[in-house]
């Protein structure tokens, strides 16, 4: 999901995927000047397609909205209506270790971590689990 905000336009314009289910999707930006081009993107490696088959890519929502607030609590309402989202009787926090390490990660990253976030937890920070994404196990190369 991006949002844009063109500063001589009061709207902004969020587009966002809306399932799920297959793929990896993102949006690729081009910029020249003053102008720019977005592209929406399905990421297929290992699919092989049979003669006349199809496959259906993932759905995406473009809207515009002048306060961004409430621009993203229509979209985040939407997709959840759409995906059944249930919520969950209380928030949970944390940190997950995707963004940051990837693949690239060992039992000692993991550590420091917990470490740091323990020091958070004392300030006053709820944070209250760490998830250890792609990477860790060695069978998953296998």
């Amino acid at each position: 999901m991006v949002v844009i905000s063109i500063p001589e336009e009061d709207k902004k314009t969020i587009l966002g995927f809306t399932g799920f289910n297959n793929f990896e999707a993102y949006f690729v930006f081009h910029t020249d000047g003053e102008s720019f081009e977005v592209s929406a993107w399905c990421k297929l490696e290992g699919i092989t397609l049979k003669n006349a088959s199809s496959i259906k890519l993932e759905p995406f929502v473009i809207a515009e909205e002048e306060n961004f607030n409430n621009l993203l609590e229509n979209y985040a309402d939407y997709v959840g209506r759409k995906n059944s989202a249930r919520i969950p009787s209380e928030t949970v926090t944390g940190w997950i270790d995707w963004q940051y390490y990837r693949e690239e990660k060992c039992e000692a990253d993991v550590l420091r971590t917990m470490h740091a976030m323990k020091k958070l937890t004392y300030i006053g920070y709820p944070l209250k689990y760490i998830v250890i994404d792609g990477g860790w196990c060695d069978f998953a190369s296998k």
